[in-house]
């Protein structure tokens, strides 16, 4: 499988699109909580909300799938998803309001949910007789990419916003460019 270049792309893209799901999911109560000030308990909220706007966004795709193609779905996923990390730098730059915050992460969670179903589904749609092999490459690659990018965030000497607002549109637009 890793010799065609459509799996490897997929699998690719998936793994970028999931590093930012994994970014945000490392760093989003760090920046809610020390950053903004928000309890334990209202971050809870905040992240059932995003939990509930990941199935959404899931649903949404399902929805879709049947009228438009997965291609379709994905590229206009990715654009979504490259301006929605930069308009989340931006946010988290401005130390904007905790309610712009958190519909900036909305809407990024969102499209990660757009986004993973048809990007896996792309990936194994050629190597039925391999399933086993493709999925686990195509599970494990987004992992690898969280195991990089979570430590990163605590590394990086400005803090987890301004590394969680660099971070992000980097693999948005990294996705975009697989």
């Amino acid at each position: 499988v890793l010799a065609d270049r459509h799996f490897v792309r997929c699998a690719a893209t998936l793994a970028m699109v999931c590093g930012v799901g994994l970014t945000y999911l490392a760093g989003a109560s760090f920046v809610f909580q020390e950053d903004y000030g928000l309890t334990s308990q209202q971050f809870s909220l905040v992240f059932a909300s995003n939990a509930l706007v990941l199935l959404i966004g899931t649903q949404t795709t399902a929805r879709l799938v049947d009228r438009i193609p997965s291609r379709t779905i994905v590229s206009w996923g990715l654009v979504a998803q490259s301006v929605i990390g930069i308009a989340c730098c931006t946010v988290l730059v401005a130390q904007a309001p905790v309610p712009v915050l958190w519909f900036s992460f909305t809407l990024l969670i969102f499209f990660h949910g757009v986004l993973v179903p048809p990007l896996t589904g792309m990936a194994m749609d050629r190597h039925p007789e391999h399933a086993g092999p493709s999925s686990a490459l195509v599970g494990v690659a987004p992992f690898s990419v969280g195991a990089l990018v979570a430590p990163a965030l605590g590394m990086m000497s400005a803090g987890v916003s301004t590394a969680l607002g660099m971070l992000l549109p980097i693999l948005g637009a990294l996705a975009a460019l697989t």
